[in-house]
């Protein structure tokens, strides 16, 4: 099963999205990829949010 929405699809969610938020014109310019990158701010709120799930 591919994770791909097409294209037509994903710029009309968007556009709904948007439209739902904001009253006026607006034009979609691009769509790029999500990178998924570990920065340091990211690992350190997970670090933060299991810090209090500890075994006893």
């Amino acid at each position: 099963m591919s994770n791909e929405i097409p294209q037509d699809t994903l710029r009309c969610l968007i556009a709904a999205a948007v439209h739902s938020v904001i009253d006026e014109p607006f034009r979609i310019v691009s769509i790029e990829p999500e990178t998924r990158v570990n920065t340091l701010w990211t690992i350190h709120g997970r670090i933060q949010q299991f810090d209090g799930h500890r075994l006893r």
